[in-house]
């Protein structure tokens, strides 16, 4: 037992440069233990599993009185040589310690030899190795592998119980140990107490693995820095397993200098091998890992991890900031207890959580700090309350990168308040795959939020902050999962007080129990572009969207305090196939309640949906199968705190008293467009340029420019590319005659439709921008008297994503006495020269696309060639800037009939009246 005392804020002075060999050992994958090559001061071989001193320190011989080399008396002599290498082997067997920890106090290498590892067992006496290092001089170094380091206890150990196995205050490495069996109060298996920057700890294809802590970090216990990773060839993979504390399971990482990092470093190239940090248990927050520093993982496995009472089964971060990269957090649990009962006013006793807790499954970042995840997947965890994949909560920055989160779920609970007589218990469980209520931002890119579920709100997320979403696909989520919830809201998005932005996103069958299908707006700002809204369902109102202002309340000495106002704006967005139950088959826009500015009362705020270049089509209610604008008086008389408008959009084949699976009720177009419970009309004001296929949305539509009863000639729903996405979209395009095309004003439309391509002058009304086919000349060359098969289309396209109708191609014919052509029908033509023609034969062809929209016409020039000279034909091609690009110059070329072109006599000439004005041209005889 060494008789040191421990102070966490102890100084260490005199520090040396590390060395070039010792950062090279830090960075390293696998630590080249045991190096036979190697030349030690010393080298010992254990040769007795029993404990005892040496007898002589100094002298350069490991032997007890009895004449044995323990390792105890090994480590003891190595000891005595400063800052020079030593070598310790120990051969298979157990070796149980019975004279406390061994104390480390100079570089060393301690390696296991023999067919199996050699274990040291603590004899749950005392911690198993204590790395003091050389107070005198710093730079010393321990490397340990090839053990198992088991049943050490520290709660009588030096320095306080602190490192069940392995106390560590220098620099240790750790290659191909096993850790297991060991407890303490912090640290169960490793206390890592980094000092400064000099102190590090570095763990190698090893396990961690059932270590108990009474308090932090069950496997690990880190102060500063520190790499655990598995070997570089990945053969040995580091797995801390089966772990247990109060906080941080697995890992607790600690650290208030920016210049700290923690790496946990699988398989960094992807999940093949990952490091695995799993079935660990926090009866606190942290099942897995309890961040309060800057951790990375990379390639890591967080898997099968529980907090039993509060928050971040796979990961609870406290203010500090992670980064995680090509990682997997997958099946974790936020528990908590059910700790009361409360009796409803039917009889009904249902089990109460007490808070706000069980949150996180996956990961839970609380108290500010930045996380920063990409390239991963969350999947499969579970919380009670908030947040089954994610929760965000302070001031921190949250960013995701093409992240999947998928199947998570927050069961919800009935949620008991400070006073249940104030306020009576109710179902609570908010976002089943992201609860984002930061003070910072969340962030959301090229992502895939898939199939999770919500016990009450928020399907797939849950959101206070400002919230963006980018090139993201949010598909069958649901909310109001709870068998007790009664009003399950927002099947992908419950939007309370928060700013919410998506870009080129796709909302698809996210559904609730409740309103709201897609997205529940409450005293929330929602701004929308470029995006759609298909199959969402809510069995009450808004099939795609619920847009409403919180009901003012009483707070703080019977004073009103009046709620955010709900806005909700769309511009190039196409809604189709939403279904509500009652009544705003694509909006429900519910005006019942005034907003206003706090404590500062109403102050003229009006609530809104405004709509640019909509198009909202075949939606289903059983009342207002469209827009739905709704009153009910409730505190105040009807003022007008409005301010929805909608122009440039398409609103038809909406069907009201539909009743879904109920064949008996037959649904019409009708009320497409519809104000109820006003005490005078309010309807959404027209900006001009919108389209109605029936008359129900003529009390909106009063603009000269506004069609109603009009057919807007739309084609089927199509799934495209567009231009540049990232994400598929889904949009309706115009077909051929639609009174959409080319309207007399562009009237504030964006530059772009809904896919990302340019609009034209007049642009379009609705999300779709029709662009027609392109077809450029075609440039042939056929030998004396012999007919040939052209292409037309393969060098056309179809710049709006739609494909050609190669059936639709119309070609006329040569000049009298300059051949025949005959359209096949299938895009190509066959043109045949007459008897002892040579020359030039020149046809003009269009083409329509799979819409209809016909193209521009386009040049096919037929060069025959006379008998005995070959024809060289004119060639062009397009590039990039600064970009090479390659032309095979005979390609549309013609020999005289029985010759054949010599690719190494092509010439090119350049100079004045040939080559490029700029750059240069090099052949290489294969006529290229």
């Amino acid at each position: 037992m060494n008789d040191r005392t421990f102070s966490q804020t102890l100084l260490r002075t005199c520090r040396f440069v590390v060395t070039a060999l010792i950062i090279t050992l830090l960075i390293g994958g696998t630590l080249l233990i045991g190096n036979p090559s190697a030349v030690y001061a010393a080298t010992y071989t254990v040769d007795t599993t029993v404990d005892g001193n040496d007898a002589n320190l100094g002298d350069g011989i490991c032997a007890t009185s009895g004449g044995q080399c323990t390792l105890r008396a090994a480590v003891q002599q190595a000891n005595q040589t400063a800052l020079i290498d030593d070598e310790i082997t120990v051969p298979s067997g157990t070796y149980v310690l019975t004279l406390g920890d061994i104390v480390v106090e100079d570089t060393v290498v301690i390696t296991g030899t023999g067919a199996t590892k050699p274990i040291i067992d603590g004899n749950n006496v005392d911690r198993i190795f204590t790395i003091e290092g050389n107070f005198e001089n710093e730079n010393t170094q321990i490397t340990i592998g090839n053990l198992i380091l088991q049943n050490g206890n520290a709660d009588d150990a030096s320095y306080g119980s602190l490192g069940g196995a392995i106390l560590n205050l220098e620099i240790l490495n750790l290659d191909n140990v096993e850790i297991r069996n060991n407890r303490a109060q912090e640290g169960g298996g490793i206390y890592h107490y980094g000092s400064d920057d000099y102190d590090y700890l570095n763990v190698i294809g090893s396990t961690i693995r059932l270590n108990e802590a009474d308090a932090e970090g069950g496997g690990i216990y880190i102060r500063r820095n520190a790499r655990i990773a598995n070997s570089s060839d990945q053969v040995h993979v580091t797995q801390i397993i089966s772990n247990t504390a109060s906080q941080g399971g697995g890992i607790f990482v600690l650290s208030n200098l920016i210049t700290d990092t923690v790496l946990l470093e699988g398989d960094a190239t992807g999940l093949n091998t990952p490091l695995i940090v799993g079935r660990n248990t926090a009866s606190r927050s942290g099942g897995g890992i309890y961040n309060n520093g800057i951790l990375s993982l990379q390639g890591v496995k967080v898997e099968r991890n529980k907090a039993e009472q509060y928050h971040g089964g796979g990961i609870y971060n406290d203010a500090g900031d992670i980064t995680i990269t090509n990682s997997d957090i997958y099946l974790n649990e936020a528990f908590t207890p059910f700790t009361d009962t409360w009796t409803d006013g039917d009889g009904n006793v249902h089990d109460t959580v007490p808070n706000y807790w069980g949150t996180g499954g996956g990961i839970a970042s609380f108290n500010g700090g930045d996380m920063i995840i990409t390239d991963s997947s969350i999947r499969t965890n579970k919380a009670v309350t908030e947040g089954g994949g994610i929760t965000n909560k302070g001031n921190g920055k949250m960013i995701l990168r093409r992240v999947t989160v998928s199947n998570n779920e927050v069961t919800g609970a009935w949620l008991m308040f400070y006073d249940p007589d104030d306020k009576p218990p109710e179902v609570y469980g908010n976002g089943g795959a992201i609860l984002s209520q930061s003070r910072g931002d969340t962030e959301i890119y090229d992502s895939r939020i898939i199939g999770n579920t919500a016990g009450h709100g928020g399907g797939a997320m849950d959101n206070t902050s400002d919230l963006e979403i980018y090139d993201t696909l949010l598909d069958e989520n649901t909310a109001g999962a709870h068998p007790d919830s009664k009003g399950g809201i927002g099947g992908a998005i419950y939007n309370y007080t928060g700013n919410l932005t998506i870009r080129r996103s796709v909302f698809r069958n996210n559904d609730t129990n409740e309103s709201g299908g897609a997205i529940f707006n409450v005293s929330a700002t929602a701004n929308i572009q470029d995006s759609a809204f298909i199959g969402n369902k809510a069995p009450s109102q808004g099939g795609a969207f619920y847009n409403a202002t919180r009901r003012r309340t009483m707070q703080f000495y019977d004073r009103w305090y009046w709620w955010s106002r709900a806005i909700i704006q769309l511009q190039n967005v196409t809604i189709s196939g939403n279904v509500a139950g009652w009544r705003g088959g694509a909006i429900l826009h519910n005006n019942e309640d005034q907003p206003g500015a706090g404590w500062s009362g109403h102050r003229g705020y009006k609530n809104a949906i405004q709509m640019t270049n909509v198009t909202m089509v075949n939606n289903r209610a059983y009342q207002y199968g469209g827009i739905a604008h709704v009153f009910a008086l409730n505190l105040d008389p009807w003022t007008g705190w409005d301010d929805s408008w909608i122009r440039n959009s398409i609103i038809a084949d909406n069907l009201t008293n539909y009743v879904e699976g109920n064949p008996d009720v037959i649904p019409v177009v009708d009320l497409q467009c519809a104000s109820a419970g006003f005490p005078s009309p309010e309807p959404f004001r027209s900006l001009g340029y919108n389209i109605a296929n029936d008359a129900s949305c003529s009390t909106w539509f009063t603009r000269s420019t506004d069609q109603n009863n009009t057919d807007p000639l739309l084609g089927t729903l199509e799934e495209q590319d567009g231009n540049n996405r990232l994400l598929f979209t889904q949009v309706y395009p115009l077909l051929v005659g639609s009174p959409a095309i080319n309207p007399s004003s562009s009237n504030s439309a964006s530059n772009n439709d809904q896919r990302g391509f340019s609009r034209e002058s007049n642009r379009d009304i609705g999300a779709f921008e029709v662009r027609r086919p392109v077809v450029n000349t075609d440039n042939i060359g056929t030998p004396f008297e012999t007919p040939i098969t052209i292409d037309l289309l393969a060098n056309d396209n179809d710049p709006d994503d739609g494909t050609l109708d190669r059936t639709s191609v119309v070609i006329t014919d040569p000049a009298a006495g300059r051949g025949t052509v005959v359209n096949n029908g299938d895009g190509t033509v066959t043109y045949t020269p007459p008897t002892g023609f040579t020359g030039t034969a020149t046809m003009n062809y269009t083409v329509k696309d799979n819409h209809g929209h016909q193209s521009n016409s386009a040049q096919v020039q037929v060069v025959v060639s006379n008998a005995s000279t070959p024809s060289a034909i004119g060639d062009s091609a397009t590039t990039g800037h600064a970009a090479p690009v390659t032309i095979d110059v005979l390609a549309n070329d013609a020999a005289p009939v029985g010759h054949t072109l010599i690719t190494d006599t092509v010439e090119i000439r350049t100079g004045s009246g040939y080559g490029p004005n700029n750059g240069t041209i090099v052949s290489v005889n294969d006529s290229t």
